[in-house]
């Protein structure tokens, strides 16, 4: 995997990488987050395993890497605009939503009702010789939100996995299969029923790196 250039007026997930790079970790991927201050609701919603989702945190992590970097940058949704590639390359049993390299975002997406969505709100990937779990131990914010509901942000982090990637993916830009460690912050919603909602998150990094993204959701 390639390592982003220092900031300047370039590419934005330049910029990313080197907000972490100015912490002294060298990350081989990006740092990818989501959306608006969810605010402050008295009201939590538990994001437990469902019943069609028996997948650890970890292992959906895990799997949401490989997702995120099998998808050319032309559809990939992590650089997608408006929401109309949210659909790609979905698993049977989550549905996982794409933060973005900087600034907001705004997205519309039409989900599965009944399955559990999954994404982060600040992660990367690192080469294993190299944790990057401390910078995002001091993560100035890691908020998400359904509507008037806050939701419960766990930090996960892996030993050394593989994830898989193809040629001109959004992550990396190269194909092959990779040894990394996953680390950040993630949110897991609940199955949704039929209905609109907004689904927003919020992660600032102990630098001020911050990246938001709203998700407009119709379940069916």
């Amino acid at each position: 995997m390639s390592v982003s250039a220092p900031h300047d007026e370039r590419d934005p997930r330049e910029s990313q990488a080197m907000a972490i790079s100015a912490l002294h970790t060298r990350l081989v991927a990006v740092i990818l987050a989501a959306t608006v201050l969810g605010g402050c609701s008295s009201s939590v919603v538990e994001t437990a395993p469902t019943e069609k989702t028996q997948r650890t945190n970890e292992q959906l992590a895990v799997a949401w890497w490989t997702w995120a970097a099998t998808e050319p940058d032309a559809t990939n949704p992590l650089v997608d605009e408006t929401g109309e590639d949210c659909a790609r390359n979905q698993p049977p049993d989550v549905w996982f939503l794409a933060g973005n390299f900087g600034g907001e975002t705004v997205r519309s997406c039409d989900v599965p009702a009944g399955r559990e969505l999954f994404m982060p709100v600040l992660n990367a990937i690192c080469p294993p010789e190299e944790a990057c779990d401390e910078w995002f131990d001091n993560a100035s914010e890691r908020s998400a939100a359904l509507d008037d509901a806050d939701l419960v942000v766990t930090e996960i982090d892996t030993g050394p996995v593989s994830v898989t990637t193809v040629e001109g993916n959004s992550v990396n830009g190269v194909g092959g299969a990779f040894t990394v460690l996953v680390a950040g912050w993630w949110v897991r919603v609940p199955p949704l029923d039929p209905g609109e909602y907004t689904l927003t998150t919020l992660g600032v990094g102990p630098d001020g790196w911050t990246v938001s993204v709203e998700y407009r959701l119709s379940a069916s």
